[in-house]
């Protein structure tokens, strides 16, 4: 996915939720930043539109059919939406694990075939990390780091008491955050800059609508998903969307 087509992804998750939102609600209410910042942590950790907009009908058909009499009491932020959310999204992970491989999950937790189709996406990454350490604009330190935290993972899979998919998946984000930070650390001042810039234009528009916090927050999502699609760094994650 090209920079411009990633950026209209982002814009027509977040006007399909707030459309969605509002729809529910039945007012022309536009998101609050606290709102704004939430929806846009659901789209760095990945959550998928269709998740979402399902957690949220479901959230609002409760509320309509709980109501004793009379018209329900209105449900006026997004947060009060975000355990159905991540319950869903947790329920939508699990059930991946199980499905035919489409983009790139594992199979079924504990299966023979998900442990393998796991050590083939370490492979893949450590290959990955090693043609990006390469590369004469990039520390090559955190890659050969990341890179040995995923040989690693890869022996303790085929050892007899091999860790789960979900612990493999815990070390990965462990894993992937570390290397990031540590690039963003030491990246030669003007390629830092340069990042910075264009993920400042990318949130032009959506600044007004966020809080200084929700704002910084949402930058550095922006900011390490920029350095990923720049260097072509792998995203260590089983659950790929």
């Amino acid at each position: 996915m090209t920079e411009t087509s990633r950026d209209a992804a982002d814009t027509d998750y977040f006007e399909q939720v707030e459309s969605c939102f509002a729809r529910l609600r039945g007012t022309p209410l536009l998101l609050s930043p606290k709102d704004w910042a939430l929806l846009a942590s659901w789209r760095a950790e990945g959550v998928p539109l269709r998740v979402v907009l399902e957690a949220l009908e479901s959230v609002f058909l409760a509320r309509r059919r709980s109501a004793v009499e009379g018209t329900p009491r209105p449900i006026l932020s997004l947060s009060y939406c975000r355990h159905a959310v991540e319950e869903a999204f947790d329920a939508w992970r699990e059930a991946r694990l199980g499905a035919p491989s489409g983009t790139q999950p594992v199979a079924g937790e504990g299966s023979e075939s998900g442990v393998e189709e796991a050590a083939s996406c370490l492979h893949g990454w450590i290959e990955q990390l090693q043609l990006a350490g390469r590369n004469p604009e990039l520390p090559e330190l955190p890659m050969q780091e990341a890179a040995e935290d995923l040989r690693r993972l890869t022996a303790l899979l085929e050892a007899p008491d091999a860790p789960s998919l979900a612990q493999v998946e815990e070390q990965l984000e462990r894993t992937e955050d570390r290397m990031l930070d540590q690039l963003l650390q030491t990246l030669p001042p003007e390629v830092m800059q340069e990042i910075e810039e264009s993920v400042h234009r990318d949130l032009r528009a959506l600044q007004p609508r966020l809080t200084r916090r929700a704002y910084e927050s949402t930058f550095l999502v922006h900011l390490r998903g920029r350095l990923r699609a720049r260097h072509h760094l792998p995203r260590l994650t089983l659950y790929q969307v």
